[in-house]
């Protein structure tokens, strides 16, 4: 009988140990420790840096790396994203990083990007016009790819390419249903117009010149991106569209000739089933074309004049136009348009003088009816021979038009004109826009000479321009420190005030030309003591800058602009040389190119004489001593503005106080 034997694995040093053992003697155990103190490691611990890697924004893998050292792009698998091939790992710079090379020296965030596959069956949503290609329909879309102040994308029609595609695709069962053929439909194309501003949006829009449809626009397709709208501002709708179901405009461009498959589409995006073709996917039985619109019209107007039979005209197609009729009026009247009432008055015109009238325009005054009658509306004129201009100027709070910014800008202006003019400005401190523009209103209706409007929009109530070119529009913002303020030459204003009013409105419209303060010190720095001291001077002109920024409500801000960089003022001084009077005033007469001064500190009291001084001087008074410790005076030379608050209030004399009763 064989015998088993059975063996077991022990570790190879406990085998070691046994295999050591044999017969060996047991050392005996001394009395000495046995643990001996441990030198002190060299190894320092490695440090290490975290990188995060995103998909979408979802975190997707985290890792230690060793500093400087390498990932590897084995390390990291690439991300898959249906439709769509990666590309490369990007920082927040959106750098390029390749794991293999890139060595890790601080903590990371990397971002998957992606390359969209393009099949046959992709539907492509942003393609760009291709010269010589004559497409069947071209659809625009917007989406802002403009920043929040966290970094974040904002959002403004929540359209991308994915929800795009769910609206071609909802738009080829239409243009099936429309009738359109294999070889038509692949002349359609959409393109991404997306930008961080609408101007840029228009722009490219209008660069290329035969977009059809715009869908995921603001209202402001027309104001702000510029782009011309058919029938006028009313050629857009709003649709619920994008993954959020945000309510953005459809827009329809115009055209020399309108592609009358884009308003069919349009006019389908009205109906209830088109409102959800940019939200849920459609089928064909879903689909019902919209009747092709006709352009075969029945409106009658008729415009009455002053004497004789009145002219009627018929519109037979949108297309038609009509042509108002000016009236001659005799002198001492003026013809303002045409109201809708033979009572009205101004407030009530509908039509201004010389405008042509198109259909969609006649059809709103219609309010659903088929004939529209006009009547003239003419006022008499009440000229007030004093004055060469009336500007009527809205500068309260609620305008965003300080008083000081109305003081500055009539000085602005005056100092263009090559001779003086008696301007009245009429400047309404009280009241909201509403009211402004009830005060404008009436003052008109009774004949007043009403040549220049400024103030906000409301302000403009039923006013009617002058003409095309110096109708209602901003002013150049350099003018006022709060954008939007509006100016307009109004249909009332008087013939004889005409010319100036077209030159207010233009220096309205353009960049306020710099204005200068300039102040100038008899210091008479020679003598052992000067009539105003070097630290004087550079307080004065310390004090007058910050009484400057003060006048307009300016807080002086590290990193921010003062008064002078936001109203485009400048600052400059001169300290006289001369030490007689007679010098001295042609020294001064002789600054700013032989302009002169505004201010001049430190005259004395014979300044005034004209045998000495030969110079304009409106009125001087005492300095205060608390400005000038010698006994000088301060003296005015140009009373705009600026230079009559500086005098008035910065020098101001500071009353003494009473003695106390004893």
């Amino acid at each position: 009988m064989k015998r088993i034997l059975k063996f077991m694995m022990l570790p190879l040093a406990l085998m070691v140990s046994l295999v050591g053992c044999g017969d060996q003697p047991t050392e005996k155990p001394t009395d000495q420790p046995t643990d001996q103190p441990t030198e002190p490691s060299s190894v320092q611990p490695v440090e290490k840096h975290t990188v995060q890697f995103y998909v979408e924004d979802t975190l997707y893998k985290t890792l230690k790396v060793e500093n400087d050292t390498v990932i590897g792009a084995s390390t990291v698998a690439n991300p898959i994203k249906e439709g769509f091939s990666f590309t490369s790992w990007v920082d927040e710079a959106n750098n390029s990083i390749d794991l293999d090379t890139y060595k890790v020296t601080e903590a990371l965030k990397l971002y998957a990007t992606f390359e969209e596959i393009i099949t046959d069956d992709t539907l492509v949503v942003n393609g760009v016009k291709e010269e010589g290609v004559d497409y069947y329909l071209v659809v625009g879309w917007w989406e802002t790819t403009s920043l929040n102040e966290d970094g974040s994308p904002k959002i403004t029609s929540s359209l991308t390419t994915e929800t795009v595609r769910l609206f071609y695709s909802n738009l080829l069962l239409y243009l099936e249903a429309y009738g359109a053929t294999d070889e038509q439909i692949k002349g359609v194309q959409f393109r991404d117009y997306s930008t961080a501003a609408v101007a840029e949006m228009g722009e490219k829009i209008n660069t290329d010149g035969d977009v059809d449809l715009v869908i995921g626009v603001g209202n402001n397709i027309n104001s702000s991106a510029g782009v011309s709208l058919f029938e006028g501002n009313d050629g857009k709708t709003t649709a619920n569209m994008g993954s959020e179901g945000k309510s953005r405009y459809v827009a329809l461009p115009s055209h020399e000739e309108m592609n009358s498959l884009a308003i069919s589409i349009f006019d389908w995006i009205k109906t209830d089933v088109g409102q959800t073709a940019f939200t849920k996917v459609l089928e064909e039985k879903d689909i019902t074309v919209v009747p092709a619109r006709t352009n075969n019209v029945d409106l009658t107007t008729t415009i009455h004049g002053l004497s004789g039979d009145p002219v009627v005209t018929t519109l037979t197609t949108k297309d038609d136009v009509i042509q108002v009729p000016e009236i001659t009026v005799e002198e001492g009247y003026k013809f303002l348009g045409y109201a809708l009432t033979s009572d009205a008055t101004e407030a009530d015109i509908s039509i201004a003088a010389g405008q042509t009238l198109t259909y969609k325009q006649v059809e709103e005054l219609l309010n659903g009816a088929t004939t529209l009658t006009l009547y003239p509306v003419i006022i008499q004129e009440i000229v007030d021979e004093n004055y060469d201009l009336v500007v009527y100027i809205h500068a309260t709070s609620s305008s965003n038009i300080s008083v000081s910014e109305v003081e500055l800008y009539k000085a602005r202006f005056e100092a263009t004109l090559a001779e003086k003019k008696n301007i009245n400005y009429v400047v309404v401190t009280e009241g909201a826009a509403d009211d402004f523009a009830a005060v404008v209103n009436a003052d008109i209706a009774a004949g007043k000479a009403v040549d220049v409007v400024i103030g906000g929009n409301k302000s403009f109530a039923n006013l009617v321009a002058l003409d095309e070119t110096h109708a209602i529009t901003n002013c150049d913002p350099s003018h006022f420190n709060s954008s939007n303020r509006k100016v307009i030459v109004s249909n009332s204003c008087a013939s004889t005030h005409e010319e100036l009013a077209k030159q207010l409105y233009a220096f309205s419209t353009t960049e306020a030309p710099e204005y200068a303060v300039s102040v100038a010190y008899w210091a008479n720095l020679g003598k052992s003591t000067p009539w105003v001291s070097e630290a004087e001077i550079d307080a004065i002109n310390a004090g007058i800058q910050a009484h400057i920024n003060a006048l307009f409500e300016v807080v002086v801000e590290e990193g921010k602009e003062d008064a002078f960089a936001i109203y485009n003022l400048s600052y400059s001084y001169y300290v006289c040389e001369s030490s007689a009077v007679a010098d001295l005033s042609a020294e001064t007469k002789a600054l700013n190119d032989g302009n002169g001064v505004g201010l001049i500190v430190g005259t004395g009291g014979n300044a005034t004489n004209e045998a000495n001084m030969g110079t304009a001087i409106i009125e001087q008074k005492d300095c205060p001593t608390t400005i000038v410790a010698n006994n000088r005076k301060v003296a005015i030379c140009n009373a705009s503005y600026i230079y009559a608050e500086l005098y008035q209030t910065y020098f101001a004399v500071e009353e003494e106080a009473e003695t106390p009763a004893a």
